[in-house]
């Protein structure tokens, strides 16, 4: 948002905000509401709501509004809500009190190192080598036998007469590089979207865990 859409700082944070909201009020009701039901049901509703967000989200053009991309992360927010404390009540659940701080340190040293290590590098990879593909793709159709090449060109020519050759191509170029950008992202939020979905079975390989509501708040 800021490098490619001209986004502040400001209103970058604002943007994504209200992934936090949603999660902030429900997860209390979450905590309360746990030990009455699966909790592998709670991961199927997290991960259909992170695929119902993403899937929304996949539609994405440079046009969007900011209403649209905050929309897109306040239903995430939901799936959060329900996913990080069935998460761990799932894998520490039945873990003995002796052997606890030794469980939960493993556990969070593989998510961190999953998610925010291996995870964040790979996508951010996927994600840049994707903007290639795109931005090759676009600059392959853009050729002076296209009308609307021809017109961008003289459009430019007819705001100021200073507009060289290069600056024009480098005028392109920023924006086929904003579009290669926006459709990389398209395809990330849909890959993300089905991958989701087909994690949905394997939730129920995990062992069913029966938490009682003094436990969960003693977590």
């Amino acid at each position: 948002m800021q490098t490619e859409q001209n986004y502040t700082p400001y209103w970058a944070g604002v943007a994504v905000a209200p992934v936090g909201i949603a999660a902030f009020f429900l997860s209390t009701t979450v905590g309360k509401y746990m030990s009455s039901i699966d909790l592998r049901y709670w991961g199927v509703i997290s991960f259909t709501l992170f695929s119902f967000s993403l899937f929304y989200q996949a539609n994405f053009t440079t046009q969007v509004s900011l209403n649209d991309i905050m929309f897109a992360r306040f239903l995430q927010g939901f799936g959060v809500a329900c996913f990080f404390l069935p998460l761990v009540q799932l894998s520490l659940g039945e873990i003995p009190p002796a052997r606890y701080a030794h469980a939960a340190g493993i556990f969070n040293f593989i998510r961190i190192l999953v998610g925010s290590g291996f995870g964040t590098s790979l996508s951010i990879e996927l994600w840049s080598r994707l903007e290639i593909f795109h931005h090759a793709r676009l600059t392959e159709s853009l050729t002076i036998y296209r009308k609307q090449v021809t017109q961008f060109y003289d459009g430019l020519a007819n705001v100021s007469a200073n507009f060289s050759t290069d600056v024009a191509n480098r005028v392109l170029d920023m924006q086929v590089e904003q579009q290669a950008f926006m459709l990389s992202t398209n395809d990330m939020s849909w890959l993300g979207a089905w991958l989701f979905l087909a994690l949905i079975p394997f939730i129920f390989l995990c062992k069913r865990v029966k938490v009682s509501e003094r436990k969960v708040v003693a977590h």
